[in-house]
C-alpha cells in the first residue's frame, strides 16, 4: 500500500519509488533494502536457498508488511 504495484518495475525501482513517498521510516527503508539484497543474492546470484533461509525471508517480508 506504500506504492502501487507495477509488475513492469523491479524491486529496486519500487524501493526508489517508496523512498520518495515519505511514508516509510529510515528503518523500514533499510529493512526493505535488506530484503531486496537477499532476494537478489538468491534469485539472481545463484545462491543456495535452504528451507530455513526461505522461511526466514518469508518471515521478514511478513514482518515488514505487518509493520506497514
Amino acid at each position: 500500500g506504500v506504492t502501487a504495484l507495477d509488475r513492469s518495475m523491479t524491486n529496486w525501482e519500487h524501493y526508489r519509488r517508496a523512498r520518495t513517498t515519505g511514508r516509510l521510516s529510515e528503518e523500514q527503508l533499510a529493512r526493505l533494502s535488506e530484503l531486496n539484497v537477499s532476494f537478489d543474492e538468491r534469485c539472481y546470484g545463484g545462491g543456495d536457498v535452504s528451507d530455513r533461509e526461505a522461511h526466514r525471508f518469508r518471515r521478514r517480508v511478513l514482518e515488514l508488511k505487518n509493520d506497514l
